[in-house]
């Protein structure tokens, strides 16, 4: 079994997240890992974050974000 080593911190997992999201076939809008209380970028000893993101397909542009506590 392969394991993928885990990023070091948010600003990378965010960094690579936008790359398999385009490496998918998406164009991403945007896609940030953000601390839940006040949306901004999250420290990496955060334990409540939500993560925003927005990608375009061909037809449709695709909004999510999800909220979650580590």
């Amino acid at each position: 079994m392969h394991v993928r080593p885990v990023p070091s911190n948010f600003a990378d997992l965010e960094k690579g997240t936008r790359k398999r999201i385009e490496e998918s076939g998406f164009r991403v809008d945007y896609f940030f890992i953000c601390y839940s209380k006040d949306l901004q970028p999250a420290a990496d000893d955060d334990k409540e974050i939500t993560i925003l993101g927005a990608m375009y397909t061909s037809a449709a542009r695709l909004i999510d974000n999800v909220s979650l506590e580590l």
